[in-house]
């Protein structure tokens, strides 16, 4: 049951099949009156989801592709719930059954129809959170550092790990960690690490679950005798639809939780490579726009980026006023730091011709693409070494999996041949 599809096969067509059946039952009636008012509500459904959903910015949230048959899908549940008030005093006791099924299965449906144009959350497990592929306790890391335990890891583990903000004191949710097989091996070497950021609304499991991340890197790593970088998943945001950009700021000191909390729990943790040439940040939708920025920011702890699908610059707004709400929402106010972090701006800082990068996106995502575009026209213009990529797909997670799969693999050369120039191995160390 936990494996089922939520994105394709039966359980979406079921579950569909149930929703407007349920509706039809409830919506059924021999008076014609009664249809005239059915119209109504169902007009007045849609323009609320309209309103609403303009009104509340929500658009602008989940990234820059949004259909109109999103208003649709939240829509249909009010829809139902109006028809239900309706026609509660004159409904017999199975009608009123199905109303109210009708409320809960439309909710539903137009939820998995949501997921699944972003591809967000591939099965019934991924949904109520159950424990991903290849995910393991901290302390059973100690078991894997056995070398005759060692095929247990042969594709990595995924580490469960709490990062807490000492410096930032920024409420990060749970972080994880891939760690690949190298890691386990008597001799460890030194490996590189790479940041990802998942984006908002979200989760830092979403570019394991969705996007697919370490089954990529496991793949790397069966291909170099277990080598692959540390990948590490951390909290960007705090919360689901907090949009905080990484940068520090009224939603939280996100930029400098990533840049000093996060760093240091993974150096003092699991003894990685510390050098800025063999740190990569990569990312999707404000993730992506993450990965530009923090690299540009602090070259002294990233060398390498990937963009997957991020925006021209830091923004926490829409629309013609756009500017100003994001300064207000993201930086309290100061436009010194709305400069300070627009790319365009940091691309012309001479550090900047340390780090070098990619940008992706899909080719049916326009705005990405142009965003896209022009950070790397600006880039080319600065001599940063940033190259452009597009791959199929709108922006969904989808587009993540064909950009990784594309990326991860040279993001692994990058930092590896880095590693190899100065790199040495050490014991496996135990961990407390």
């Amino acid at each position: 049951m936990t494996a089922l599809s939520l994105i394709g096969g039966a359980l979406p067509l079921v579950l569909g099949i149930a929703a407007f059946g349920a509706l039809l039952g409830a919506v059924a009636s021999r008076r014609w009156q009664w249809y005239l008012l059915v119209l109504t509500l169902a007009a007045g459904s849609l323009a609320v989801s309209v309103v609403v959903g303009m009104a509340s910015g929500i658009e602008h949230s989940v990234g820059s592709s949004f259909p109109d048959s999103f208003f649709v899908w939240a829509a249909l549940p009010l829809f139902a719930t109006a028809v239900t008030v309706a026609g509660w005093r004159f409904r017999s006791p199975g009608r009123r059954v199905l109303s109210v099924a009708s409320i809960v299965l439309l909710a539903l449906f137009g939820a998995d129809q949501i997921n699944a144009h972003y591809d967000y959350l591939p099965t019934v497990g991924d949904a109520i959170g159950l424990p991903m592929r290849g995910q393991v306790a901290p302390r059973a890391l100690l078991a894997l550092h056995d070398t005759s335990r060692l095929v247990a890891a042969n594709d990595g583990v995924v580490v469960p790990l709490p990062i807490a903000g000492t410096v930032s004191h920024f409420h990060g949710r749970r972080a994880f960690v891939w760690l690949p097989p190298a890691y386990f091996a008597p001799r460890r070497p030194d490996l590189p690490v790479v940041m990802m950021l998942a984006g908002v609304p979200g989760d830092p499991s979403n570019m394991i679950r969705a996007g697919h991340a370490d089954r990529i890197a496991a793949a790397y790593a069966r291909t170099h005798g277990g080598l692959a970088p540390i990948l590490v998943f951390p909290d960007d945001n705090g919360a689901f639809t907090n949009d905080t950009e990484c940068v520090d700021g009224p939603r939280g000191r996100a930029e400098t939780y990533l840049t000093i909390d996060v760093r240091r729990a993974i150096e003092h943790r699991f003894d990685v490579a510390r050098a800025a040439q063999r740190w990569a940040v990569v990312g999707f939708s404000e993730g992506g726009t993450c990965a530009v920025t923090l690299a540009l920011a602090h070259p002294h702890l990233f060398g390498t980026f990937v963009d997957i699908s991020g925006d021209l610059r830091p923004n926490a707004a829409s629309g013609r006023d756009e500017v100003r709400r994001t300064i207000r929402r993201l930086y309290g106010g100061d436009a010194s730091e709305w400069v300070e972090h627009d790319p365009m701006t940091l691309l012309h800082d001479p550090s900047a011709s340390h780090v070098g990068g990619w940008i992706v996106s899909g080719l049916a995502d326009r705005r990405a693409s142009d965003a896209a575009a022009a950070l790397q026209l600006a880039a080319r213009r600065a001599g940063v070494d940033v190259q452009l990529d597009s791959v199929p797909g709108r922006h969904s997670f989808a587009t993540v999996v064909r950009a990784l799969q594309l990326e991860l693999p040279r993001v692994a050369d990058r930092l590896l041949r880095a590693s190899a120039s100065s790199s040495t191995s050490r014991p496996a160390e135990r961990l407390d």
